[in-house]
């Protein structure tokens, strides 16, 4: 242990000279904030060359030692004893400097890890909510556009069973079930994928989704799916009257129609 950094007072000697010698935070603020364009509190937490420093560079010193301020007063009591009363530190903590340094190395080290581990966490997270088998999803797209529905049903299925919270995987199979006329599974579905984030407004205006829209329950799913954004269903519906109108004059064909819908389902 190196004496000449620690100096060992008695704990029964130590309350005579702590308000002596020890240097006090709100001492150097209220001198950093006065005079600290001179750099006297510098001076007054011994660092000499530091103070001289000051002085030389006043007109800059002024700002910085608005700086040191807040610094002063914000510091924490123990961190400000490490850096200006190293001779009284282990006298007031029972701890030697190198002790507390290596706590603070051992603080820094496990922060970063933490904060290394809640990364990896939220990868391994993200990757299981978009691992899907894609193969069969086309497949399935497939199969549901040429309304193969029995085949379409079974391999949506089996998609679902490696994404189980995927909303579009959800949304098919409301489709399918919809064509199918099974209100039920058809509405258990929807309401999956609006869980999941699905648009509210592409579930109401969607073709293969007329059958369920029929059915009783359908406007309590909406009313409930949307009890946090009414206003933005309405001017989505809105947005689309537009377009049915351009459509219906001549002014968008039928394809400038689909795009500009797509976009305002995406929106959704």
């Amino acid at each position: 242990m190196n004496q000449s950094v620690i100096k060992y007072i008695p704990l029964r000697e130590f309350s005579k000279n702590i308000h002596l010698e020890m240097k006090n935070k709100y001492t150097a603020a209220i001198l950093a904030f006065f005079f600290g364009f001179l750099g006297v509190h510098r001076f007054y937490l011994k660092q000499y060359l530091l103070g001289v420093i000051y002085l030389i560079f006043f007109p800059i010193a002024a700002i910085i030692s608005l700086i040191d301020t807040i610094l002063f007063i914000t510091e924490d009591q123990m961190e400000f004893d490490y850096r200006y009363n190293k001779d009284f530190f282990y006298s007031r903590y029972g701890r030697n400097l190198n002790e507390y340094k290596n706590d603070k190395k051992a603080q820094a080290r496990g922060y970063f890890e933490d904060e290394i581990k809640k990364k990896k966490k939220k990868k391994k997270i993200k990757r299981k909510t978009i691992k899907r088998d894609n193969t069969k999803l086309e497949l399935a797209k497939q199969y549901l556009e040429n309304y193969d529905l029995d085949k379409a049903l079974v391999t949506y299925l089996e998609v679902l069973k490696t994404a189980p919270e995927d909303p579009e995987t959800h949304f098919a199979l409301a489709q399918v079930y919809s064509l199918k006329e099974d209100a039920k599974q058809s509405l258990y579905h929807a309401d999956m994928a609006i869980d999941n984030g699905k648009s509210i407004n592409e579930i109401q205006l969607d073709e293969k989704l007329a059958y369920l829209r029929i059915q009783p329950e359908f406007d309590s799913l909406i009313s409930q799916g949307s009890q946090n954004t009414p206003a933005q269903s309405k001017d989505f519906l809105a947005e689309l009257e537009k377009l049915s109108k351009l459509r219906e004059n001549g002014v968008l064909t039928e394809t400038e129609f689909d795009i500009q819908k797509q976009k305002i389902l995406n929106q959704g």
